[in-house]
């Protein structure tokens, strides 16, 4: 079949879009996955503002979730 030249300048165009659509996709991706597993610290807090209360215990800046994808031994480390 062959493919006049405006329907080839929109398929290139629809091609080039749908690789940047799914690099941004991926990227979204790695990011969940980031957040998902504690290897990324937002320093978000729920509703307290560490500055007002001084003589609280302050926690390290150590990601809080569990390791699913660890060794057995970190798990139970981690535990």
């Amino acid at each position: 079949m062959e493919y006049t030249q405006d329907i080839q300048i929109v398929l290139a165009s629809l091609n080039k879009e749908k690789k940047e659509l799914t690099d941004k996709v991926n990227d979204i991706d790695k990011l969940i996955k980031r957040i998902k597993y504690g290897n990324l610290n937002l320093g978000l807090t729920k509703g307290k503002d560490n500055a007002s209360e001084p003589n609280e215990h302050t926690e390290s800046n150590e990601p809080k979730a569990f390791p699913l994808k660890a060794d057995l031994k970190v798990q139970a480390i981690k535990v």
